[in-house]
């Protein structure tokens, strides 16, 4: 069965689940919904944003061996990256072109925080049953959650979810970090191949190097989408639980 099959399936059967529920059982839902998808990447309670700083790249004239360096402040960055080129006989960051300026000093991403609600300082000190509790009473705040399930009622929801289902804070900012990291590192290995001569720092011709990848730079992570929906199937154990607990007790 492909995937589309699936969610179709699975969205007829939450459907035909959901139909019935009295108003104290479906808060009782939401609740276990909320614990649930608490870290979700996708449809979580926290929604991370990226705290921006400096990223430069340090070529390495012996092959091998490029890195990038990130730095809270760009003066900072500068004087580390000058230090770099000084010490390998390297032309001064002004005396670039200014091509080349942009792709070995640009904006990114140097962490991530929580967004909105949650002041990070005081969460990350929460065990982590606390922060799932805080992140829950949040979520059951907002209509969003609420107005999911009730599109699920009439069957008109449409879902595109992320495939990862995270069960804490520092699992979804390692999520984050780890996707930035990957790119930055191919993209100092592909700033090192577009060097041309390395004692005047010349770019090749035909380098095709962006200036910057993102237009916008705090895009540099996106969250990888995929057709399975782990909201529908979260939901779905949700509610297959409940309803043989319900035999149960009966």
């Amino acid at each position: 069965m492909n995937d589309n099959n699936q969610i179709s399936n699975n969205r007829s059967e939450i459907y035909n689940l959901l139909r019935g529920k009295s108003a104290e059982e479906y808060d009782s839902i939401v609740t276990r919904l909320c614990e649930e998808l608490a870290f979700h990447s996708s449809r979580g309670g926290v929604k991370l944003v990226p705290i921006m700083g400096w990223c430069i790249i340090k070529f390495s004239i012996r092959g091998e061996g490029t890195q990038y360096e990130r730095h809270k402040e760009k003066e900072v960055a500068l004087k580390l990256l000058n230090q770099h080129h000084e010490d390998n006989n390297l032309p001064p960051f002004d005396d670039l072109d200014k091509t080349l300026q942009k792709v070995l000093c640009f904006e990114c991403p140097i962490g991530f925080a929580p967004k909105d609600h949650f002041d990070e300082s005081v969460f990350q000190n929460l065990t982590l049953e606390e922060q799932r509790a805080e992140v829950v009473k949040q979520m059951q705040e907002s209509e969003n959650l609420r107005r999911n399930l009730d599109d699920l009622r009439t069957e008109t929801a449409q879902y595109e979810v992320s495939i990862k289902n995270h069960q804490s804070l520092k699992s979804l900012k390692n999520a984050y970090s780890e996707s930035l990291k990957a790119r930055l590192d191919n993209y100092a290995a592909a700033v090192h191949n577009s060097i041309e001569n390395p004692r005047h720092m010349d770019l090749k011709d035909n380098h095709g190097l962006k200036t910057i990848p993102h237009k916008n730079p705090t895009k540099w992570v996106s969250v990888e989408k995929d057709p399975g929906a782990s909201f529908l199937n979260a939901l779905r154990t949700i509610l297959l639980d409940t309803n043989v607990a319900s035999i149960a007790e009966v």
